[in-house]
């Protein structure tokens, strides 16, 4: 967790964050379910947000308005009706 909130910490744009997974190992789908699995952790979502609160807040929620907050992040990780590319 750490490692990865050092990461987010250090970019300024969110077309910044790159995963980097061997395909031979891991199928895209599998990589996106298990990116999804760690950022909605309990706790997680948290601990990235206070990383770098600004790198979010451009992100949507389904009804139209901006992530604002953790719990707007929270929200933004676990709906299911919105498509994105975040994973």
């Amino acid at each position: 967790m750490d490692q990865f909130n050092n990461y987010v910490n250090g970019i300024y744009d969110i077309n910044e964050l790159n995963y980097v997974f061997n395909s031979a190992k891991l199928s895209e789908s599998a990589t996106r379910e298990g990116m999804k699995t760690f950022f909605q952790i309990a706790g997680n979502a948290e601990a990235i947000w206070q990383a770098n609160p600004s790198l979010f807040t451009h992100l949507k929620l389904a009804n139209g308005l901006s992530v604002e907050n953790v719990n707007d992040f929270r929200e933004f990780l676990t709906e299911t009706n919105v498509t994105h590319e975040f994973y």
